[in-house]
């Protein structure tokens, strides 16, 4: 994350004793370089005050004391967790999800995360309506560049930038999680909705980031929208071939 040119922290100082920097220019782009369970640490940490706040437990409880957890093969999210990495669903549901109002296309999800059908348009940020940072256009952009290209959900990125881990075991695997979004070097056709991929848990790439979910307060109502989003995630028509 330090020496590559598309690395965007530096670390200084000695085990116990680290300091960390954003370089100049990066202070907007996406994090890369992180594993699946380096974004399950930050996520304890941001759960648990930031500071001194605790990586293993929070979100997640991440055992064994070790950079791989000894649970690591199946780690899932904690009830109560305020802040988490974003559940497969989660994830589908902000990139993909329209009212069928929307566009008149009845299957209520769109075929690509900028709320369209056809495949986006690589050019540079800002870029126009229906346009995303892939195809080894440019590299890292700055998170939402893309001002005219969001989700139906205000999300931008989806497609495009770096791809994301997401909280998926892929395919019962001790090793696998699930990534999504292609990014600036994937072709187009990786973007869309019938694409996600899988990476060890421990892989860490120049391309590879993560988003994270706030998780609201749990009373009747939202429960009950939570449940009718899952159930809605979980029946999309496109998406369901990969697996």
């Amino acid at each position: 994350m330090g020496a590559h040119s598309f690395g965007g922290i530096t670390q200084a100082g000695a085990p116990g004793n680290y300091t960390y920097a954003v370089k100049a220019g990066f202070e907007n782009k996406p994090v890369t370089f992180a594993s699946f369970y380096d974004s399950l640490r930050f996520i304890n940490w941001l759960n648990n005050g930031q500071g001194n706040g605790d990586t293993e437990t929070g979100a997640y409880t991440l055992l064994g004391g070790t950079a791989i957890p000894s649970n690591g093969a199946s780690v899932t999210r904690n009830a109560g967790a305020v802040i988490a990495l974003t559940s497969e669903s989660e994830w589908y549901k902000a990139a993909y999800h329209q009212p069928a109002s929307a566009d008149g296309d009845s299957d209520n999800y769109w075929l690509f995360p900028t709320r369209s059908n056809t495949q986006p348009i690589a050019q540079a940020p800002p870029g126009g309506i229906n346009s995303a940072n892939y195809g080894a256009l440019s590299g890292l952009t700055d998170v939402g560049a893309y001002s005219a290209s969001p989700s139906y959900y205000g999300t931008f990125d989806q497609g495009g930038n770096v791809s994301e881990w997401n909280e998926r075991i892929y395919n019962n695997s001790s090793t696998l999680r699930s990534i999504a979004g292609g990014d600036y070097e994937t072709p187009g056709e990786l973007l869309d909705a019938n694409h996600m991929r899988a990476l060890l848990g421990t892989g860490e790439s120049q391309n590879i980031g993560f988003r994270i979910v706030s998780v609201p307060e749990p009373s009747v109502g939202v429960l009950v929208g939570a449940i009718a989003g899952l159930a809605l995630a979980r029946g999309r028509k496109r998406g369901d071939s990969y697996s």
